[in-house]
C-alpha cells in the first residue's frame, strides 16, 4: 500500500532561454554557454532529488520563462507555474499551493548543482521541530526554504537579490513569533568566480556519489575557455534524461495536472520516479 503523501519537494526552475538565462555568468560562457549550463544544472538538480524521493514525497517543478518551451516535456512529473510578480509573491504562492495538498513543503532552486539531496531530507526532519527551516547562501540570500502547515510572512519585505535577504527573513520570521532552524551554509553558482569554486568543489565529489551532477561537470569539462573567459567550445546540448523515457507525453496545462501525475504515481510505484513513464503511456501530466 502507497503511503500518503506527506511533503512537496518544490524546485524553482526557468526556461533555458540564451540570454535570459544566466545573464550574470555570459561574460564568461557568453549566452549560449550560459544557457547551456543553466539546462545543465536544471536537470542534475531535478534527477537528482527525484531519484532521492522518498515513496511520501511528490518532487514538483516549479517553471518560470517560456510556458510552452520544449523543454518542460521532456522533464516529466508533476510541474505547476511559478504566479506573481517578483521572486517573493512566486515563492510565496508555490509554498501555499504545496500546503494545500502535503502537510510540509521545501522550496529550493536550481542554482546550487552540488547541493546534496539529503540536505532537503535534513530540512524536512527541521520542520518537525520547527516552523520554519532555511538553507542560508554564503551570498547573504538562502537556497532554500521550507514551512508545514501554512505560509511564514517573510516574503514581503526583504530586497531580492541583496545581501540582506537571510537577515531581513529572519527578522520577520522572529517578529511572527515562530520557531525556525537553519541548515549547512551552501554557495549559489550566479558569477563567474562562483564556476572556480564549482569546479572545487566538483573535484571534492566522488562520481559515484548518487546526486553527482554529471551534466554540470560535463559541461565545466568540455568548455574551452578561451583568454578573454569565453568559451571556444561548449556542449552539445543535453540528451533526454536517463530517468526519462525517450519519448514524453506533452505537458498538458491545467490545475487538475499534479493530482493526475500523482494518481499516475501511486498507480506505478512508490516513488514519483516513475511518473514519467506512467504519464508516457496514457496518463496526463502537467508541465
Amino acid at each position: 500500500m502507497t503511503p500518503p503523501l506527506a511533503e512537496i519537494l518544490l524546485i524553482f526552475a526557468r526556461a533555458p532561454v540564451a540570454g535570459r538565462v544566466k545573464t550574470r555568468l555570459i561574460p564568461a560562457l557568453g549566452p549560449e554557454g550560459a544557457c547551456r549550463f543553466h539546462h545543465a544544472c536544471v536537470v542534475d538538480v531535478v534527477e537528482g532529488h527525484r531519484a532521492h524521493a522518498s515513496p511520501g514525497r511528490a518532487v514538483v517543478i516549479c517553471r518560470a520563462g517560456v510556458p510552452d518551451d520544449p523543454f518542460w516535456s521532456t522533464l516529466g512529473g508533476p510541474q505547476t507555474d511559478q504566479e506573481g510578480a517578483e521572486l517573493g509573491a512566486r515563492m510565496a504562492t508555490a509554498l501555499a499551493w504545496a500546503l494545500q495538498r502535503a502537510p510540509r513543503a521545501v522550496l529550493i532552486g536550481t542554482d546550487s548543482p552540488t547541493m546534496p539531496p539529503e540536505r532537503v531530507d535534513a530540512a524536512f526532519a527541521a520542520l518537525d521541530r520547527a516552523d520554519v527551516v532555511l538553507g542560508p547562501a554564503l551570498d547573504g540570500g538562502y537556497y532554500l526554504i521550507g514551512a508545514k502547515e501554512q505560509v511564514p510572512p517573510c516574503f514581503d519585505g526583504p530586497q531580492w537579490g541583496g545581501g540582506r535577504v537571510l537577515g531581513d527573513t529572519i527578522d520577520l520570521i522572529e517578529g511572527a513569533g515562530l520557531r525556525y532552524e537553519r541548515l549547512e551554509p551552501c554557495f549559489d553558482v550566479d558569477h563567474p568566480a562562483d564556476l572556480e569554486r564549482l569546479r572545487g568543489a566538483l573535484a571534492g565529489l566522488h562520481r559515484s556519489f548518487a546526486a553527482y551532477p554529471t551534466r554540470v561537470a560535463r559541461f565545466l569539462e568540455d568548455a574551452a575557455f578561451g583568454e578573454n573567459g569565453r568559451p571556444t567550445g561548449a556542449p552539445e546540448a543535453e540528451e533526454t534524461p536517463r530517468w526519462m523515457p525517450r519519448t514524453a507525453a506533452p505537458c498538458l496545462p491545467g490545475p487538475c495536472s499534479f493530482e493526475r501525475a500523482i494518481r499516475a504515481w501511486r498507480c506505478t510505484s512508490s516513488s514519483l520516479v516513475a511518473c514519467g513513464s506512467a504519464n508516457a503511456s496514457g496518463t496526463s501530466r502537467r508541465r
